[in-house]
C-alpha cells in the first residue's frame, strides 16, 4: 500500500482545521510523560526514539508527499475523505504544503539518552510558516504512534541493566556482563516490524545483545552508528527447538545432534542449545554428563537454554536445601552443571561455572523475575554471569502509550499576533486525586534546579521564552539540525563511558 501522508491521522484530525480560529498563525504543542504506571523503580523516562522517527518522517513526506504528482495525492485524499466523512472534502491547505515543497516545522527536544522526569515535556514541536498552524496537531497521531514505544522500551531496557550491574558489583569480577546479562528477544512478539525495530534499538541504549537483525541497521542508518567499528549490538549461534527436534526426527534422540553441535557444526565457535523439547533434566543428567569431556574441551562457550517451566525453580531448583537423594527438580539446572562441570570461586567469594558454561533463559522474563532469579542465585552463592536473561515481548510488547501517560498537547498559540495561553484542566481529573490530564500552558522552559534535576516552568510566549532552554531544535523546516550518535547517546544515560 502506498503512504499517503494526509491520511496518516485520525478522522478527526482532518476536521480540525476547520475549528481553529481564523486569526491562528502559530501553533505550540508539548510531548510530554504525564503519569507512571509502569513500574515503581523507573521514576524517570529514557528518552530515546526522536531522531529515528524525524529522518524516517522526513523520508516518508519527501517519498510520498512532496515527490509525488500533486493530483495523484488531493485524488487519493478526497477519495477515502469524500466518501467515509465529508463530502466537501477540502484541499487547499495540501496543495499549499505540496507547493512549499518541505514540513514547515521546528521540533526542539532534550538530548536523547537523557532521563527525564514525569511530567517534564521531552520535545515541543510548532509551526514555522503562519499559514500551516493546523499541522502541528494533525501530526499528533503519527507521532504518538510513532513514539511512545522508543522510549518506553528504553526504560525497561535500563531498568534491566540497573537489576545486572547491582548483581555485578555484588557478585562478579566481570564488568562485561552490564552489557550484556540481557539480550533482546522480542522481534516475533511486537506488533509490527516498526514496533520490533524502534524498541530493539531502544534496547540497545543500555545492551549490546539482540537478535533483531534489522534494528543494527536503523541504529546505522538513523543514529550514525558504525557496524564496523562499535559493538552495537551482536548475537552468537543458537539452536531453536526445530533444530533439535527435526534431528530427533531421524536420528531418535537428541544426543547425536547436540554432539555434531559441538564438534562439527560450531566446532570453534560459542553457541546456545535449547534443551527442553523433551526432557529437559534428562537432557542435563545424561548427555551433557555423558559429553562432560566434549563440553569441557570446546573453545567456546556453550548456553543451555531452557524454555519452559517457572523460570526462577529450573534455574535455582526448587529447594535450597539439597542432599545425595535431592531430585534433579529440587538441584535446579546450576546445581547440576556444578556436579558435571565445577566452578571457581572469583574475588567476591561468588562461584563461576568452568568451561564457559552456563545458562540462557529467554521465556517470560520480566524485572520482578530478573531480581527474584538474581537474589535467589545470590543467596545459593552463584555469581550472575552464569545466566543471560533473553528479554522478550512480554516485557517490551506488554505496555502501552499509558505506561508513561505520553501526551502530545497544545499549550500555545498566537492569533492575530497576539501569543495565547492555551491549556486543559479537568475539574473532574482534579477530584479523581489524580491530576494527571492537567496540561501545560503556554511555552516551556526546561532547565535544572540547582540539585541538578531537570524540571520545567511553563507560561512562556515566543518573546519571553529563555535562549538556554534545554530544549533545543534538532528539526527544521524539513532537515534535521541536530543529531547524537548512539554511542553519544549510551555514554549520556550511563554517565561517561558506555
Amino acid at each position: 500500500m502506498k503512504k499517503n501522508m494526509m491520511l496518516l491521522c485520525d478522522f478527526y484530525k482532518v476536521f480540525h482545521r476547520e475549528t481553529y480560529n481564523k486569526g491562528m498563525t502559530k501553533m505550540y504543542s508539548t510531548w510530554t510523560p504525564r503519569s507512571n504506571q509502569y513500574s515503581p523503580e523507573a521514576y524517570k523516562v529514557v528518552w530515546f526514539g526522536l531522531q529515528g522517527f524525524l529522518k524516517q518522517l522526513k523520508e516518508d513526506f519527501d517519498e510520498n508527499f512532496f515527490q509525488r504528482d500533486i493530483e495523484e495525492v488531493v485524488k487519493e485524499y478526497e477519495l477515502y475523505i469524500k466518501n467515509t466523512f465529508n463530502e466537501n472534502a477540502e484541499s487547499t491547505h495540501i496543495r499549499e504544503l505540496h507547493a512549499l515543497g518541505y514540513l514547515p516545522l521546528c521540533v526542539e527536544s532534550l538530548p536523547e539518552g537523557t532521563r527525564v522526569p514525569f511530567r517534564v515535556p521531552c520535545a515541543t514541536i510548532t509551526n514555522t510558516d503562519s499559514r500551516f498552524a493546523w499541522l502541528t496537531n494533525y501530526l499528533e497521531t503519527l507521532w504518538s504512534c510513532s513514539m511512545w514505544l522508543p522510549t518506553t522500551s528504553a526504560t525497561t531496557a535500563y531498568t534491566f541493566r540497573k537489576i545486572i550491574e547491582r548483581y555485578i558489583d555484588l557478585t562478579s569480577d566481570n564488568k562485561v556482563w552490564k552489557h550484556v546479562g540481557c539480550g533482546d528477544f522480542s522481534y516475533r512478539g511486537m506488533g509490527s516490524p516498526e514496533a520490533a525495530i524502534t524498541s530493539a534499538a531502544a534496547f540497545l541504549t543500555s545492551f549490546t545483545k539482540t537478535s533483531t537483525i534489522p534494528c543494527i541497521q536503523y541504529l546505522c542508518e538513523y543514529y550514525n552508528s558504525d557496524v564496523i567499528k562499535e559493538d552495537i549490538g551482536s548475537w552468537s549461534a543458537s539452536v531453536e527447538h526445530s533444530c533439535t527436534t527435526s534431528n530427533f526426527a531421524v536420528d531418535g534422540n537428541e544426543e547425536d545432534f547436540f554432539v555434531r553441535m559441538c564438534t562439527e557444526i560450531c566446532p570453534d565457535r560459542s553457541f546456545s542449545f535449547v534443551a527442553d523439547s523433551y526432557d529437559y533434566f534428562g537432557f542435563l543428567d545424561k548427555i551433557l554428563r555423558k559429553h562432560k569431556d566434549i563440553v569441557a574441551g570446546h573453545p567456546g562457550g556453550i548456553r543451555i537454554r531452557p524454555d519452559s517451566g517457572d523460570p526462577e525453580e529450573i534455574i535455582c531448583g526448587t529447594s535450597d536445601s539439597i542432599d545425595e537423594n535431592s531430585s534433579l527438580e529440587e538441584k535446579g539446572t546450576l546445581r547440576i552443571l556444578d556436579e558435571i562441570f565445577g566452578h571457581t570461586v572469583n574475588s567476591k567469594g561468588y562461584k563461576v561455572l568452568n568451561g564457559g558454561v552456563g545458562i540462557v533463559y529467554g521465556d517470560a522474563i520480566n524485572l520482578d523475575r530478573c531480581e527474584s532469579i538474581c537474589k535467589h542465585m545470590t543467596e545459593q552463592g552463584w555469581a550472575i554471569e552464569n545466566v543471560i536473561f533473553g528479554v522478550g515481548s512480554f516485557s517490551l510488547q506488554f505496555k502501552t502509550r499509558d505506561s508513561q501517560g505520553w501526551a502530545y498537547k497544545a499549550t500555545y498559540a498566537e492569533v492575530d499576533g497576539k501569543p495565547i495561553m492555551v491549556f486543559k484542566d479537568p475539574k473532574t481529573d482534579r477530584e479523581s486525586g489524580h491530576a494527571m490530564k492537567k496540561s501545560q500552558r503556554g511555552m516551556v522552559y526546561v532547565y535544572r534546579g540547582e540539585d541538578g534535576e531537570i524540571c520545567f516552568k511553563d507560561g512562556y510566549t515566543s518573546e519571553t521564552i529563555p535562549d538556554n532552554n534545554l530544549l533545543q531544535p534538532v528539526f527544521r523546516d524539513g532537515m534535521i539540525v541536530r543529531e547524537q550518535s548512539l554511542k553519544e547517546i549510551r555514554e549520556l544515560l550511563h554517565g561517561g563511558e558506555f
